[in-house]
């Protein structure tokens, strides 16, 4: 279910330190190849509101910004207002298992574990063939994922407790489906001074990474690579090993 109004003002203030912190890494990550002198346009799947998109849009970069929550791309526009009047970024509200665009990009992104959202290796398989269908040859789709060796961080309680906000997030995983249930509720300042009650629900499946290489060769990618959330340039041989990953495929 798309996040609604308030969670969305939350998540805005108290959720992007993510987008924020690997912005850079990627750009600097896609500027080592021939493609970023070809096509400097980015995809952004799942861009919530707008962070990882204001980077690169920063830097010179046409961006498209796709999410499912009207809520998240109302916040993503007024962040990127300046930009946008100018008609250098686009936030468009749909699927990333169904949507189209015209052009191409040389970039796709998607980050905060936000493919996890997807309930099905069916669902990710349609959308590794969005994303190809609209890269450039020799283009880069670089996202990331939670993994198995993620449980233990997800399960349980973890507490954020500060002056504007009190928010706790319990979850559980749940081996039958292999997903991860959470509930994040507390208390937030938001930017108009009141404070809002929070309580907002989440899934996140778990995929085997083996399979999800498998569906990006099965689709058309020509290299895929798995690398740590520090490192872009450095491969993981063992990449079910660390509780999150980047995802690099190469068109």
């Amino acid at each position: 279910m798309p996040y609604g109004e308030i969670f969305a003002q939350v998540y805005n203030e108290y959720f992007t330190g993510f987008a924020t912190a690997v912005a850079p890494r990627i750009r600097d990550y896609f500027e080592s190849k021939p493609i970023a002198t070809k096509n400097k346009s980015v995809l952004d799947l799942c861009c919530g509101t707008g962070q990882l998109a204001l980077h690169f849009l920063q830097k010179g970069y046409y961006v498209v910004g796709i999410d499912s929550s009207k809520h998240m791309l109302s916040i993503a526009r007024q962040n990127a207002s300046e930009y946008l009047s100018c008609g250098l970024v686009k936030f468009v509200e749909g699927d990333v298992t169904e949507f189209t665009l015209n052009g191409t990009f040389g970039l796709a992104v998607s980050t905060y574990n936000s493919l996890n959202h997807l309930a099905t290796l069916g669902d990710l398989r349609r959308c590794f063939m969005n994303v190809f269908s609209l890269l450039e040859k020799n283009g880069l789709f670089v996202f990331d994922l939670s993994t198995f060796a993620s449980i233990p961080l997800w399960s349980g309680i973890t507490a954020s407790d500060g002056e504007n906000a009190t928010l706790l997030t319990r979850g559980v995983f749940d081996e039958k489906n292999n997903r991860i249930l959470t509930r994040t509720s507390g208390f937030a300042r938001l930017r108009d001074g009141r404070i809002y009650r929070v309580d907002d629900t989440a899934s996140l499946t778990l995929f085997k990474l083996q399979s999800v290489e498998e569906l990006l060769f099965e689709v058309g990618w020509a290299e895929v690579q798995f690398t740590d959330l520090v490192n872009l340039y450095s491969p993981l041989s063992n990449p079910e090993d660390y509780p999150e990953v980047f995802v690099i495929a190469t068109k």
